[in-house]
């Protein structure tokens, strides 16, 4: 994995904490070579990551609103979508009125309880992955079972199901993808307050619902997702 170089870098030169997170973890348990690779970072000033990273390559902050960047190493194929912690901050008296803020001091568990699947929640430290790629699976944090669930080839949503849809209602067509690309099956409670949500779809940019549908007829199998 010549893209994590910088960033191993980064580990050394600054001291900031880096893990794989997301659909990586979950594609090197399978045993799948990621395409896209996820990397949260924590301990380290934004500015300073900022700086740091664009000696280094391209450096684009795409989702101002949750602190995510894509990097393009000098001289490498590929990007990496990088990331601080997250949390939320209530904004009124409703469970809907909040604002998700960034802090990069944030612990990775108070970050995971965002994360949208159980299967997407695990954290691999880049100072347990070999260059080669190579890692050992006990060395995997993983605090809402997603090892679990995959080996139960079970998508299940991190928390209270309904609390991750009402963040952002995208996620019920991101479990569709995940049902396409995997051929796992939604667990009873996820799968029950998709139902119940599915009207929510419509708040969601056309734009966004687009590219997951994308991803879902680009899949090993659409008819999966279209079946559940």
């Amino acid at each position: 994995m010549k893209r994590l170089r910088a960033l191993r870098e980064l580990r050394k030169e600054l001291g900031a904490e880096v893990f794989l997170v997301g659909g990586t973890v979950r594609d090197l348990i399978r045993r799948r070579e990621p395409n896209d690779l996820d990397v949260l970072v924590r301990g380290v000033a934004p500015a300073d990551f900022e700086t740091f990273m664009r000696t280094r390559g391209t450096l684009e902050l795409v989702g101002a609103s949750f602190g995510v960047y894509l990097f393009k190493p000098k001289r490498l194929k590929g990007h990496i979508e990088i990331a601080f912690p997250r949390t939320e901050v209530s904004t009124g008296p409703r469970h809907d009125e909040f604002e998700v803020v960034t802090n990069s001091m944030l612990s990775i568990e108070e970050d995971s309880r965002r994360r949208d699947f159980t299967l997407n929640a695990m954290y691999l430290s880049l100072d347990d992955v070999e260059e080669n790629g190579k890692f050992d699976k006990r060395k995997i944090i993983d605090f809402h079972n997603g090892l679990e669930h995959i080996r139960k080839r079970l998508i299940v949503a991190v928390g209270t199901p309904e609390d991750r849809i009402e963040e952002d209602p995208l996620r019920m067509m991101r479990a569709m993808v995940l049902v396409a690309r995997t051929g796992y099956r939604l667990e009873g409670n996820t799968f029950g307050a998709i139902k119940r949500n599915a009207d929510k779809v419509r708040t969601v940019s056309a734009e966004r619902l687009r590219d997951e549908f994308i991803k879902i007829m680009g899949s090993e199998k659409p008819s999966r997702a279209f079946k559940t």
